[in-house]
């Protein structure tokens, strides 16, 4: 008789731990999962960014720059060279929203010696990326077909138009990510997929102002 007492007390007291071990393993799921929820992404980029504060960061810089000369202050391009080329690192950023509307991937210049490290160089005949402010001018049809004349801003990028830096697509870089793979090379020029030129080329098309694309590292 007094086992059978034990053991009911025994099963009791197990029964009350488990079930305050299940809640508290309930409540630590629940944090998780709200903590996971603020940071996974933002508007329709895709993969999580690997630096989202940056982003935060060179909009309120670009708002006001765009601003001051006369740039759309609603929308600007962003191509952080700074990620590997395997991740989508060419944002669409939505000013009034602050999130990003859209992301692709984008390649980066050989450099003389096709390096797979982004080499920036403001020389020309470099094949080199160069960092800094660009006004996305004319459209036009070339070598790749659709592309933009880009107007560098800066003492880093000044030499862009005659070194023939425009923005356009080719077949070599793909769609979605292949990181932790690489992609193809440009000649310096950010080089996107054919599908992302036609999303970017609504944006500038519908854009009254002229957009602003900055290259970063």
């Amino acid at each position: 008789m007094n086992l059978n007492k034990y053991l009911l007390a025994f099963a009791f007291v197990t029964a009350i731990l488990g079930g305050a071990t299940l809640y508290l393993f309930s409540i630590k799921d629940a944090k998780n999962k709200k903590t996971n929820a603020k940071i996974s992404t933002t508007g329709n980029a895709g993969p999580s960014l690997t630096r989202p504060t940056d982003l935060g960061l060179y909009a309120k810089s670009i708002k006001r720059y765009a601003k001051t000369h006369s740039f759309d202050t609603s929308t600007f391009l962003l191509a952080d060279m700074g990620l590997p080329s395997g991740k989508k690192r060419f944002f669409v950023y939505d000013l009034k929203k602050l999130r990003v509307k859209y992301s692709g991937l984008v390649a980066h210049g050989s450099g003389k010696t096709r390096t797979e490290t982004t080499v920036f160089s403001n020389t020309p005949n470099s094949w080199c990326s160069s960092m800094g402010k660009y006004r996305i001018a004319n459209k036009y049809n070339g070598r790749f077909g659709t592309a933009y004349k880009l107007i560098g801003l800066d003492s880093t990028n000044r030499n862009a138009f005659v070194r023939a830096i425009v923005l356009h697509a080719y077949e070599c870089v793909p769609d979605t990510e292949v990181f932790p793979q690489t992609i193809c090379n440009s000649l310096g020029c950010p080089m996107v997929s054919v599908n992302f030129l036609k999303t970017l080329d609504l944006e500038i098309q519908q854009s009254k102002k002229p957009l602003l694309l900055w290259i970063v590292k």
